[in-house]
């Protein structure tokens, strides 16, 4: 089992600026959310994505975390974050 410390050592964390990149966190999303906890997929995509900042990790080319920021007057919000187990 790799350590902690090395896991994020090699996650390259960015902030989504392509629509490919928005691709690979929306797939993310999906697996975790909408397959892994049986989450309804009204709930899941929400109409909310296209006014939020949004970030993907990837290891090397493997796209495994994702979460978005949407910015309000006083506040941000942190949404629909998630980082992939190890399955080594």
């Amino acid at each position: 089992m790799k350590s902690c410390y090395k896991v994020m050592k090699q996650l390259n964390l960015r902030i989504v600026q392509t629509p490919e990149d928005l691709q690979k966190a929306f797939c993310v999303r999906s697996i975790v959310f909408i397959e892994g906890q049986h989450c309804p997929y009204n709930v899941e995509v929400d109409g909310l994505d296209y006014s939020a900042v949004h970030f993907l990790g990837v290891i090397g080319d493997e796209p495994v975390a994702t979460a978005r920021i949407r910015l309000f007057k006083d506040y941000v919000k942190i949404e629909h974050y998630h980082m992939e187990k190890e399955n080594n």
